[in-house]
């Protein structure tokens, strides 16, 4: 019998505040951005090169309340769920399809890049993880690419 997976794993920042709402059946809703970075050497220019690729999450009921009590731009986040699409009609009429991280887990890492202080404890956080983001100053948001 096969078996299946459908697990995510990131970590990485915030790039904007987390929105919070309701739905109409009363459930607390909060979509995040989170941006998480490569860097590679460029064998052929012997360059470092650097993507970043954009996330949307979406968190439900005491995970979303955590998020818009607790997280806020530029906070370092550890986020675990499910990958799920859906499908929506943008304003010109044209169907779309977006990809959507569905957490039941967020944890913050670390504040600000602006504060020097760790929020995971020491235990948790003994995984030699280095944090190489660039600078938040370097996070391009543009509401046309990310599709909240």
């Amino acid at each position: 019998m096969a078996q299946y997976l459908n697990k995510v794993q990131l970590i990485g920042r915030l790039g904007r505040d987390p929105e919070s709402m309701t739905t109409s059946s009363g459930k607390t809703l909060t979509k995040l951005n989170i941006a998480t970075t490569d860097y590679w050497n460029d064998s052929a220019s012997n360059e470092r090169r650097e993507r970043t690729e954009w996330h949307s999450v979406i968190t439900w009921e005491k995970t979303a309340q955590f998020v818009k009590n607790y997280l806020s731009k530029g906070n370092l986040v550890y986020v675990e769920g499910s990958l799920r699409s859906r499908e929506y009609t943008d304003q010109n009429g044209n169907k779309r399809k977006i990809f959507e991280i569905n957490a039941n887990t967020v944890l913050l890492l670390q504040g600000d890049r602006k504060e020097s202080r760790d929020y995971s404890s020491k235990d948790s956080r003994d995984d030699g993880f280095k944090d190489d983001m660039s600078p938040e100053d370097d996070i391009q948001e543009d509401d046309d690419v990310i599709p909240f």
